[in-house]
């Protein structure tokens, strides 16, 4: 039971602390460090790394599905969920 706000990284207010440039292009920003982020290198490659083995082996792989045959499962109206 961690609170939320001490998970979240702040976003630096200044171009100085955040830098200039844009972020990569997706997919790749997905792997790649910014630079700004107050967390170690090391650590966010390593929990990059921990984060996609539990969704490939969660989501991905163990729950029997063909994902191949899955396609349009969100309603992108909708107001509330559900």
């Amino acid at each position: 039971y961690t609170p939320m706000k001490s998970c979240l990284n702040v976003l630096p207010a200044s171009i100085e602390q955040r830098g200039t440039e844009w972020p990569e292009e997706w997919p790749k920003r997905l792997e790649t460090f910014p630079e700004w982020l107050s967390y170690s290198r090391e650590n966010f490659f390593a929990d990059t790394e921990h984060w996609k083995a539990v969704v490939s082996q969660s989501y991905l792989d163990g729950l029997g599905v063909d994902w191949s045959s899955v396609r349009g499962i969100m309603d992108m109206k909708t107001i509330y969920g559900g």
